[in-house]
């Protein structure tokens, strides 16, 4: 909430008072966003979008390597990333259901020896183990280009005088195209500068791969690399090892198992090595800004009784059947048994018997609630809204589940009941388009707007025009980043409310 855009935009006009081209990557929805704020501020600039990679093209057949003004291209993160469909190649035995490298016949195991089925082989790109060859190629059946990224690294190196990446912690995976065009995008342009107001989610690993895709010297010089995140984790964070040993017995000998995790803290000592010449730290009280205040408040909610006798005869059969899978070594069922758990507490209904997804057996069946009566929970946020209401507040509620079981959709048909104006903010909405449909909701004086954090985590200031002073949690996301981020939507430079 320090002002990422207008930094950016004063160090471009500082460094660099006649000419520079510059390329900024956005998520979708800030791109209308920097465009604006960058006509308002910098002086004589001219902003172009770029949205494909025959706008790339056309900026190489100008033939203009060099800027020739005060030049900014913006391109959405989604669109640098799109290349072509990919499909997966190779061959497989008949028997034993392996894969097989097409180029040198090798059969492709994990690093414990084990065999990969097809089905996880297809998941994502990969190379063969023994050959290193890729053992994928160009889907022509599916849409046919090119990824700006891609075209860009290759065609335009050096092109641009300026990178700056706009929410740079959300491109630090390795195997994420997002991430990997970052990389390419970065490694293209003479300097970079990426933005983020959450440079960390609490582990080390986070901050590995935006180092190495902007200060890779930094890293050479202790003998890592790209690939060494495993190390990097040893010497900055917290590494846990867990040894389990098994006893012989009849059925066979002792067994010795090493489960390697990583655990939440960073070293200070990363700070001193790799980020004191490369990162300058602002937070608002910097500012010398005088904001109003921000109170955080948690309201504990206990279940009505019918919801909690329901809630723990699932929880019951749901983790006995998890315990019993533990022992057999599968973990598949715990991904079911937290999504479930936290969903059906909002939304009591609809689940259909829950399926062990290899033995094909019952090991749950979620007892159905009506969805139009008030829970606990929902009287709770009916209290906070009318309280809004009184003192003329909107108010945007987040919650995690809008699609198969709509806690979203069943909270707007609670509220528009008891005479409420709420409307949901959907995925469908495209990330560009979001600002201007919450200025339509505001100007047709919608009260609540109910949505996923995610849609609105980066960049929308919920402040000014967009007022949207109280924000509640029905239900809490479990990424860090999100929660940070989603939660001062409206303490940022322009508020005039306590939040």
């Amino acid at each position: 909430g320090c002002g990422k855009t207008l930094m950016a935009a004063a160090l471009l006009h500082i460094l660099h008072e006649d000419s520079f081209r510059a390329l900024i990557m956005a998520p979708g929805h800030l791109v209308r966003k920097w465009a604006r704020e960058l006509e308002l501020t910098l002086p004589r600039v001219t902003v172009r979008k770029l949205s494909n990679y025959i706008d790339c093209a056309r900026l190489k057949a100008s033939g203009s390597r060099e800027p020739i003004g005060r030049e900014v291209y913006i391109i959405s993160r989604d669109r640098a990333k799109l290349g072509p469909a990919w499909r997966p190649v190779y061959s497989q035995t008949p028997r034993r259901q392996a894969v097989l490298c097409v180029h040198c016949g090798a059969e492709q195991k994990t690093r414990q020896d084990e065999i990969i089925p097809p089905r996880e082989f297809e998941r994502m790109k990969r190379k063969c183990a023994r050959c290193h060859e890729p053992m994928w190629s160009v889907d022509r059946s599916g849409p046919r280009r090119y990824a700006p990224a891609d075209f860009i690294s290759r065609h335009l190196k050096s092109w641009f005088t300026f990178f700056i990446a706009d929410e740079a912690h959300e491109l630090k995976g390795a195997t994420t195209a997002q991430g990997q065009a970052f990389g390419r995008l970065a490694a293209a342009a003479h300097r970079t500068l990426i933005l983020t107001g959450t440079l960390s989610g609490g582990l080390a690993s986070n901050i590995h791969l935006l180092i190495a895709r902007i200060a890779m010297p930094s890293l050479l010089h202790e003998g890592l690399g790209y690939r060494n995140t495993s190390e990097w984790i040893r010497r900055y964070g917290i590494h846990e090892r867990i040894t389990v040993t098994t006893p012989a017995s009849t059925t066979g000998p002792a067994q010795t198992k090493r489960h390697h995790y990583e655990r939440p803290g960073i070293s200070p000592v990363v700070f001193a090595r790799h980020l004191i010449d490369q990162v300058a730290f602002l937070e608002l009280a910097d500012l010398a800004l005088v904001l109003p205040p921000l109170t955080e408040e948690v309201r504990t909610v206990e279940m009505d009784p019918p919801l909690r006798a329901a809630y723990d005869e699932l929880r019951q059969d749901l983790s006995s059947a998890v315990v019993h899978a533990l022992h057999r070594r599968y973990r598949g069922l715990l991904g079911s048994y937290i999504t479930t758990l936290l969903a059906y507490l909002d939304h009591p209904a609809g689940f259909p018997p829950i399926r062990h997804p290899y033995q094909d057996t019952i090991i749950a069946v979620p007892r159905s609630l009506p969805l139009d009566h008030l829970y606990a929970k929902d009287r709770a946020l009916l209290e906070i809204l009318e309280e809004e209401a009184a003192a003329n507040r909107r108010v945007f509620v987040f919650v995690t589940n809008t699609e198969r079981h709509d806690v979203a959709g069943r909270l707007a048909r609670i509220l528009t009941e008891r005479g409420y104006q709420a409307e949901t903010l959907r995925a469908s909405v495209a990330p560009e388009h979001r600002e201007q449909w919450l200025e339509q909701q505001v100007a047709k004086g919608v009260q609540v707007v109910i949505g996923n954090p995610g849609l609105v985590q980066t960049g929308l200031d919920l402040t000014g025009a967009l007022d949207f002073p109280t924000l509640v949690f029905y239900q809490a996301p479990l990424s860090a980043y999100t929660l940070r981020q989603a939660s001062r939507r409206s303490h940022r430079i322009g508020s005039d409310r306590p939040v």
